[in-house]
């Protein structure tokens, strides 16, 4: 009975063994299973380096059979000859528990069946029996020769562009190490100094062009410059440069710093441009250009410009007005009464009167403006660039007091007073004539009212140009009373959905308005220059946001920033992005900056250099309200961009509207086709959405994914989208 009991248990635990073992290979088999639809190549090593397992995607990419590797040295078989002592020193090492130098191995070259090689990177982890002991190796790696080869294509095909943009500039276009030697220079730079390539490229720029008595200054201000004093080399006016023959040619020159990823200055890129002809045309032309003036264009009397002259320049400011979206005023001032003195006293003493006149109006204006005579008692004022009512406002006030004070000719005390009539471009006429009617309505209305007083066109102006100044006003305060607040609007890729970007939106918390929306405040500001002040605020506002929500560990986005043409215009606006980026410590591939088509083509060949020297900081570039202007992207391959940004008036109808559809679609592929990517805007619907997916466009944004927000609420809805 015994015996059976126990023979009894033996089959009982023979049977555990049994299902035991086979547990365990089914383990094996769904642990081999789960390595061999990976798609990294796994390698499993003993503690000699010897291959003891090898998944398919390994097999595939090695080019042999798994049984070929499987007992074989790893280093031996797949490691090539070179770099084999350094391996088995590494893995020796891990195998004695130091780690970290086999953990990891970036760009480590693998030997194939055919003998040909494979860059590979590799992530390696000791493998540990239940004692704790090392007993080989895991390796994980990925096969990244095609990725490898892709960058160092588009890095060849980037400075092949780069060249190209640069040799097409009008511009002489330098660049120079931190030693002052030549590494670029393009054809308007050859053609100005008279040498070859060869005989330019790796020369010492200051030894090879500066003359002999301006080398040590020069040097100075460059190195100081490469010590990051970016401003001591920023600027070279009226500059002379000797050229291979020697002889000397003056240039004029704007420099900034080129700088490698980590942000270390290691050059200089230089533009210049030869203005030696222009300054010896000017000096040849100015000994005689006084003098024929006067006599074709000046009053007689006074000395003041004449009609003819008057008209001709009130047309040319109202050109430049139109070009540049500003505006012109006219002041139209008539002398009351002036008539009695020359009937009384004669008109030589009125004679003498009118030029004490013209007198006090040159002490009134500003370098620039115009006054002129046309006529009899008659006075006209143009003040160019006007950014609000407030200018002609203050002038005419100015001109009232002054003229008001009493002329003494001979023994006659005489006193008049003066009507202004103030008219504007382009509200109060678009043409000489018109103006000019315009204020003259607007004088004979101050005569009117009483004389010894200046009036706007109409009283709708009047009205207008008192709420334009209490408004010029405010926005003067608002920057320093903290009533600016910038809001953010995510920009979404239609691929993946996710958040890749954030557009910088300026809003104006109005104490008694409300919160403004740009297009109420903003032309205010373009006009009186506070844009560039404030739109510097923002730059600094987002970059310093985008830098703390990567701080707070999001993953990093783009911050895009819209850029007004008076920033633009700046000479120094590379510069000043530089330094912002430096304090606020944003790298510069966090940052693009958005600007409008029309910008870059009003004057293209100084934007061309404009762009490039943003550029070489390293930010993005876009095209904003792509399609709205008078561009074509045949226009816009000119320039080195990174994306396009489609208007909204396009994209809100392309359900609707079959032109619009098209003309987005075409877009799309012609952008895509010169390597560019391209965003849309104000999508409001998922049916727009479902479009612009279905034609390839990279990202968008609009109220259908989200409206403008705080900092605040964008740092919960990066929160939000975090654990989705």
């Amino acid at each position: 009975g015994l015996a059976l009991l126990g023979l009894g248990a033996l089959i009982i635990y023979a049977r555990a063994c049994r299902r035991a073992h086979h547990e365990h290979i089914r383990a094996e088999h769904k642990a081999i299973n789960y390595l061999n639809i990976a798609g990294s190549i796994i390698v499993a090593l003993d503690s000699s380096g010897r291959v003891t397992m090898v998944n398919q995607a390994g097999c595939r990419t090695l080019g042999c059979a798994g049984d070929e590797l499987i007992g074989r040295d790893w280093i031996e078989t797949l490691i090539p000859p070179e770099q084999r002592e350094k391996t088995r020193d590494s893995f020796q090492r891990m195998m004695r528990g130091e780690t970290e130098p086999f953990a990891s191995l970036e760009n480590f070259e693998l030997l194939t069946k055919d003998g040909s090689t494979r860059l590979t990177s590799w992530h390696n982890a000791p493998i540990r029996n239940q004692r704790g002991e090392i007993t080989g190796a895991l390796c994980s790696g990925e096969d990244i020769t095609q990725r490898v080869q892709v960058d160092k294509q588009v890095r060849e095909d980037a400075e092949h562009q780069a060249a190209n943009y640069i040799n097409i500039a009008g511009s002489i276009i330098v660049a120079l190490d931190s030693s002052a030697r030549v590494t670029l220079i393009n054809e308007s730079g050859l053609g100005v100094f008279g040498y070859s390539r060869d005989e330019i490229m790796g020369e010492d720029w200051i030894e090879t062009l500066i003359p002999q008595e301006q080398r040590d200054q020069i040097r100075t201000s460059f190195n100081r410059l490469i010590a990051g004093d970016v401003e001591s080399f920023a600027h070279l006016e009226n500059f002379e440069l000797l050229t291979k023959d020697g002889s000397k040619r003056l240039t004029s020159w704007h420099n900034v710093p080129i700088r490698n990823q980590r942000g270390e200055i290691t050059g200089a890129l230089c533009s210049g441009e030869d203005i030696t002809k222009r300054v010896q045309i000017e000096e040849e032309l100015r000994d005689h250009k006084d003098r024929l003036v006067q006599l074709a264009h000046y009053d007689y009397l006074t000395k003041l410009p004449n009609r003819p002259l008057f008209q001709d320049r009130l047309k040319h400011a109202i050109a430049q007005a139109h070009r540049e979206r500003s505006q012109v005023a006219l002041l139209l001032l008539d002398l009351d009464r002036f008539k009695n003195i020359n009937d009384t006293l004669g008109h030589p003493v009125g004679d003498q009167y009118l030029k004490v006149v013209a007198n006090r109006l040159r002490g009134c204006m500003r370098e620039g403006d115009t006054v002129a005579r046309l006529g009899g008692d008659e006075f006209v004022v143009i003040l160019h660039k006007v950014s609000s009512p407030r200018d002609a406002k203050v002038v005419a006030e100015k001109l009232l007091r002054d003229l008001a004070r009493p002329v003494y000719v001979g023994n006659n005390e005489l006193k008049t007073t003066t009507s202004i009539g103030i008219s504007f471009y382009p509200s109060g006429g678009g043409t000489v004539e018109e103006l000019l009617k315009s204020a003259d309505i607007a004088m004979y209305q101050a005569k009117e009212e009483g004389r010894n007083n200046f009036h706007f066109f109409t009283e709708d102006m009047n009205a207008k140009a008192l709420e334009w100044l209490a408004l010029e006003t405010d926005l003067q305060q608002a920057l320093d009373k903290g009533q600016l607040v910038v809001h953010y609007q995510p920009q979404y890729d239609l691929s993946t959905g996710v958040v890749v970007g954030m557009e910088a939106l300026l809003r104006w918390q109005h104490p008694t308005r409300g919160l403004m929306e740009p297009g109420h405040f903003i032309p205010l500001a373009e006009e009186t220059g506070q844009i560039v002040g404030i739109g510097n605020w923002v730059l600094r506002t987002a970059c310093a946001q985008n830098l703390k929500w990567q701080q707070q560990g999001y993953t990093p986005i783009k911050m895009s920033v819209n850029i007004s043409a008076r920033q633009f215009q700046q000479k120094h606006l590379a510069s000043s992005l530089d330094k912002i980026l430096r304090e606020t410590g944003l790298q510069a591939k966090h940052l693009a900056l958005e600007l409008k088509e029309s910008i870059v083509m009003e004057e293209a060949e100084a934007a061309v250099f404009t762009l490039i020297e943003l550029r070489c900081l390293g930010v993005s570039l876009v095209i904003d309200d792509f399609g709205l202007g008078y561009s074509s992207l045949n226009h816009l391959k000119r320039f080195p961009l990174d994306k396009l940004k489609i208007d909204g008036s396009f994209v809100r109808k392309v359900t609707s509207d079959a032109n619009d559809a098209a003309i987005t679609a075409a877009t799309v592929a012609l952008a895509h086709n010169m390597g560019l990517q391209v965003i849309a805007e104000s999508v409001e619907n998922e049916t727009q959405a479902d479009f612009l997916g279905k034609q390839g466009c990279d990202e968008a944004q609009g109220f259908f994914y989200s409206p403008p927000r705080t900092a605040e609420q964008c740092t919960e809805l990066l929160e939000k989208l975090k654990f989705e």
